[in-house]
């Protein structure tokens, strides 16, 4: 859904539910959408499993899709983890996959999707996050691949 150019309405214009649906409704949703990026990057060199990237939730969303591209041909699976906020939050909070949010979908780069992969149906995933939730993406399987971007899409719920 893309954004319309809010109309300037005269007077005695008679505005019907069409209207009102583009100009409040569908624009509302637009600004609903939220995006970020995670970047795995090697500097050069080749990215290993033990890399992690932690991001807090600000406030309660909705992962609606992902993308992920990768700088050359190769194999990238990366799983998200999802911990509650807690003021004793380490990074052994995260103690085993259990807390995984993809189910049996992880983030997946490989040769049916060589450099390059979007899902926008998530089958299996725990989409509702809370504020305050802290999300780590752990690479489980990594292989000649440098740089990946990950961007997320989400909707504020």
């Amino acid at each position: 859904m893309a954004w319309t150019a809010p109309a300037t309405w005269s007077t005695a214009q008679v505005v019907t539910a069409a209207d009102l649906n583009a100009q409040l409704r569908d624009n509302m949703s637009v600004l609903q959408e939220k995006a970020f990026n995670v970047v795995f990057d090697g500097a050069g060199a080749a990215l290993t499993t033990d890399m992690y990237v932690d991001v807090i939730v600000p406030i309660k969303m909705d992962i609606a899709e992902y993308t992920a591209v990768a700088n050359q041909v190769g194999v990238f699976n990366c799983d998200i983890w999802r911990q509650a906020w807690s003021s004793d939050f380490s990074s052994d909070s995260f103690v085993d996959s259990d807390d995984s949010i993809t189910a049996s979908a992880p983030i997946l780069i490989d040769s049916d999707n060589p450099t390059s992969r979007q899902d926008t149906t998530l089958s299996g995933w725990t989409k509702g996050l809370a504020a305050d939730d802290i999300l780590r993406f752990q690479l489980e399987t990594i292989t000649n691949i440098k740089k990946v971007t990950i961007s997320m899409r989400l909707n504020v719920s």
